[in-house]
């Protein structure tokens, strides 16, 4: 599996402290191929929330390309098949409706995944905004 150039290694410090954590899916470091790539990697127990995604350039592809965020390969906790046609240029995105989770629990080595889909994306940027708590 590959991971994204700014994957980033997470885990509260402390029991009570919360740590926000960006993490940015770019087209041009990390390719658009049909993958799964990893966000996030788990360096002990915590709870990861995404609070939002913003869409710095937008995501385009030569056809179906749909998006899943969770956690491990396939997982769909933050986003279910994600239409490429929603990623346009400054949007903003929560936890799908469809999705539902306000939280996923992170065990160590453990990983958020961002899948692209059925088709390779073209271009985009996108800025992922995390809460990472101890669990």
């Amino acid at each position: 599996m590959a991971a994204l150039a700014d994957r980033k290694y997470v885990g509260a410090q402390f029991q009570n402290d919360m740590e926000i954590v960006r993490v940015t899916y770019d087209f041009a470091e990390d390719t658009g191929a049909v993958a799964d790539y990893d966000v996030l990697e788990a360096t002990g127990n915590c709870v990861v929330k995404l609070l939002h995604a913003h869409v710095k350039t937008a995501v385009t592809s030569g056809g179906s390309l749909v998006v899943d965020l969770g956690k491990a390969a396939g997982g769909a906790e933050f986003w279910s098949n994600k239409a490429v046609a929603a990623l346009t240029l400054d949007s903003m995105h929560a936890v799908d409706a469809i999705a539902g989770t306000s939280g996923v629990e992170l065990t160590e080595g453990e990983k958020v995944v961002l899948g692209l889909e059925a088709a390779a994306a073209t271009a985009g940027k996108i800025e992922f905004v995390f809460a990472v708590m101890a669990r």
